[in-house]
């Protein structure tokens, strides 16, 4: 869109040094977004660190 604004040049790192991810829609909340850590295992699964961000 016209109006998109770039807020950073790129992603930040979780403590890991693993880009942190971004899923659109979310998972855990269809109507938001998700940011997500893949956690010390780097792998997707049930033990992503999901923290909720209004």
């Amino acid at each position: 869109p016209s109006n998109w604004v770039r807020l950073m040049d790129s992603l930040p790192v979780d403590p890991w040094n693993t880009p942190y991810q971004y899923r659109n829609p979310g998972k855990k909340d269809p109507s938001g977004v998700d940011v997500y850590s893949l956690g010390p295992q780097r792998k997707e699964g049930d033990g992503n660190i999901y923290r909720r961000v209004n």
